[in-house]
């Protein structure tokens, strides 16, 4: 299982290096960047974050997704979610940290 482990590890690294080398020529001008995302592992993708978002607490996840998929300011998040800016940051951080917790538990588990 560790070798599985190492290609999803190394799939997922890979695709990342691509997209944020794709996002740069995207961002000087370069619209025709091909985009030949592998769909069997953006379903993967989304499976393992969808189980890692469940060990988050809904405050944690509420503020990761305003943060990060929403793209919204800490100062928007605190008015949103009807709390302080420094609740939203640390919602964000201990999200986070869980979110990457949970991701290093799983490929550690897929190893074994």
């Amino acid at each position: 299982m560790r070798h599985h482990a190492n290609k999803v590890s190394n799939e997922c690294t890979k695709w990342w290096r691509q997209e944020g080398a794709n996002e740069q020529r995207r961002h000087h001008g370069d619209y025709d960047v091909p985009d030949d995302r592998d769909e069997y592992q953006e379903i993967v993708n989304r499976i393992y974050l969808g189980q890692a978002l469940q060990a988050l607490s809904p405050r944690e996840r509420e503020a990761v997704h305003l943060r990060f998929i929403r793209q919204k300011s800490v100062k928007e998040a605190a008015n949103d979610m009807g709390v302080s800016e420094g609740a939203v940051k640390g919602y964000t951080r201990d999200g986070l940290r869980k979110l990457r917790d949970t991701a290093d538990g799983q490929i550690s588990g897929e190893e074994e």
